[in-house]
């Protein structure tokens, strides 16, 4: 079974632009798409002809923030929200 990348990688020169391309999700950061823009950046930062970084993403929301239906996401090292110790999120370690 083939899984379809949720981070697209083009370059232009010394511009790369990574595009988040999870619309149905709303581009929310599931654990997938957050190791496959932390390997992009991450390659761009050793590429020495890459000067520049773009964000963009498809469908009608940039990021929807933290993907609450992925267990891999819902952790107490990765809260949701980081606001204030008063924040009623099951995963805010305060």
């Amino acid at each position: 079974m083939t899984v379809e990348p949720v981070v697209r990688v083009a370059h232009d020169r010394a511009v790369t632009t990574l595009t988040l391309d999870s619309p149905a999700n709303r581009n929310a950061l599931s654990a997938a798409l957050v190791g496959e823009l932390a390997d992009g950046l991450t390659r761009c930062g050793k590429d020495r002809d890459v000067r520049a970084v773009v964000l963009a993403h498809t469908g009608n929301t940039f990021c929807a923030g933290a993907d609450l239906r992925d267990p891999r996401t819902r952790t107490r090292s990765s809260p949701c929200c980081g606001r204030s110790s008063s924040c009623t999120s099951p995963w805010w370690p305060g």
